[in-house]
């Protein structure tokens, strides 16, 4: 058995303040998504939870192990909040460090007018549902028969 080649591996790292900015804040958004998705796992644990609920007697124990899981999922939620808190405390530390946004110097004179832009369209995809096809039901007129009965001649007697 032999030893592993291992190569060699220069631990400098060299990035600028803009990558490391990105890469901050590319973090925070992975971190906000993975917590995103726990709350909707937890979300579909709740519509489970009230599903088996309808129609059982409180106290049973169904009913017992159906609040514990209550608990669990309050706790899992409790705990996503306070890291969402420290996400934003850690966004905000962020964005101490991003350089404020330099406007280009204005020429001198008079001021033009105000930028205002342009309001735009937009176009969402029309979704259609198929309808289903009615038979088309003309109201029909009843019709009257009248029967008329002949008199019949009496015999004469």
């Amino acid at each position: 058995m032999s030893f592993p080649n291992i190569p060699d591996i220069n631990p400098t790292i060299n990035l600028k303040r803009e990558q490391v900015i990105d890469m901050l804040l590319a973090s925070i958004a992975k971190e906000e998504e993975g917590l995103a998705r726990i709350i909707d796992v937890e979300g579909e644990k709740l519509q489970y939870i009230l599903s088996r609920l309808q129609g059982h007697c409180a106290g049973g124990p169904e009913t017992i192990k159906l609040q514990e899981m209550n608990r669990e999922v309050r706790k899992t939620l409790q705990t996503v909040l306070k890291n969402q808190m420290l996400l934003k405390m850690k966004l905000e530390d962020v964005m101490e460090m991003v350089p404020p946004i330099s406007r280009p110097p204005q020429p001198p004179g008079p001021p033009g007018p105000p930028f205002i832009p342009r309001p735009c369209k937009i176009v969402l995809a029309e979704v259609r549902h198929p309808v289903p096809k009615r038979k088309k039901t003309v109201p029909q007129r009843r019709k009257e028969i009248k029967v008329v009965r002949k008199a019949r001649p009496r015999d004469e007697e």
